[in-house]
């Protein structure tokens, strides 16, 4: 199947309201080898976190930290991998920050690795990897700004936390703090605020891909709320659900890419697609088809010969 991957990525400046903003966002899809010789397909979004200087040199950081790692670090276990690249990504956009030009260098970064037809996940920030499989869309990374972080701590119901003045602050990001784990779980059961466990969701990396499984990476700019004040996202889950679903990963991109767009967003949009080919019907076997039927037509025609031949006696 891993043959059978189609990738794309783009980042995009965004709307028109983002005529103001810097392009911040990098993407990245494609294929690429690991040490032990195995191929694998890598589809990473990162965004330099908004009001920090120079996010676009941090956002290049990380894409790169995480590309290097992954083809330069030992790839038995790959969970070890994904957390080994987003250390090295973190400590790059950290030692970069020190210089007095780059104060507050920080990133968002998203991952999904494909190695042996198995997808492996690993975000921080609010930078989202989805799953699209058999019309289901799942988000199955979690977002770490402060509203969902409250919520799944137990310290603010939902209603209250979404209303919150800090609601949509990012509480973890590559270069924010000296310290920065990722998060190493794949979520399908709506992830820590829904009450899902983070031991669970771990062990659910290195889910088995199936034929007609689309797998996007996105920045926040792609789903975030509207300026308008309405609430809706500029690109909704059933808009994902239904782009993602056509038959070439760039298409999805640049539909989603233009959706966001159109709607004015006020964010760079990034999205990163891995498509998983669809089971092909099996083709019909038209040489044997067509031996079975002159068979048959022989075998009638002969049978009534006899016949003809046994009544005229």
């Amino acid at each position: 199947m891993a043959d059978r991957i189609d990738a794309y990525a783009r980042a995009d400046f965004g709307g028109a309201l983002t005529h103001e903003r810097r392009f911040d966002d990098r993407a990245f899809a494609g294929r690429l080898s690991l040490t032990d010789g195995r191929s694998a397909w890598l589809a990473v979004v990162a965004d330099g976190v908004g009001g920090a200087p120079a996010g676009g040199h941090a956002a290049d950081l990380a894409i790169e930290s995480v590309m290097t790692h992954l083809a330069q670090a030992g790839a038995e276990d790959i969970l070890a991998l994904l957390a080994g690249a987003m250390q090295v990504a973190h400590v790059a956009v950290l030692a970069a920050g020190d210089q007095p030009d780059l104060r507050g260098l920080a990133s968002t970064l998203a991952i999904a690795l494909v190695v042996d037809d198995r997808l492996y996940v690993a975000n921080i920030g609010d930078s989202r990897v989805y799953l699209l499989r058999a019309g289901t869309l799942t988000q199955v990374t979690s977002d770490h700004i402060w509203w969902r972080v409250a919520v799944a701590a137990g310290r603010a119901a939902r209603d209250h936390a979404q209303r919150h003045p800090r609601a949509e602050t990012l509480e973890r990001a590559l270069g924010l703090e000296e310290s920065a784990a990722p998060d190493l779980g794949l979520y399908l059961k709506g992830g820590p605020e829904a009450g899902e466990d983070e031991a669970l969701a771990r062990a659910n990396q290195g889910l088995t891909l199936l034929p007609g499984d689309r797998v996007l990476v996105c920045s926040d700019g792609l789903v975030k709320p509207r300026a308008d004040g309405s609430g809706r996202a500029y690109v909704g889950p059933e808009e994902i659900r239904q782009q993602l679903g056509a038959e070439t990963a760039s298409e999805a991109v640049q539909s989603l890419i233009g959706l966001a767009r159109g709607r004015g967003a006020d964010d760079n949009v990034s999205a990163a697609v891995l498509a998983i080919a669809r089971r092909r019907a099996r083709p019909v076997a038209w040489r044997r088809l067509a031996t079975t039927l002159a068979t048959g037509l022989v075998s009638a025609l002969a049978a009534s010969m006899a016949t003809a031949w046994w009544l005229t006696r």
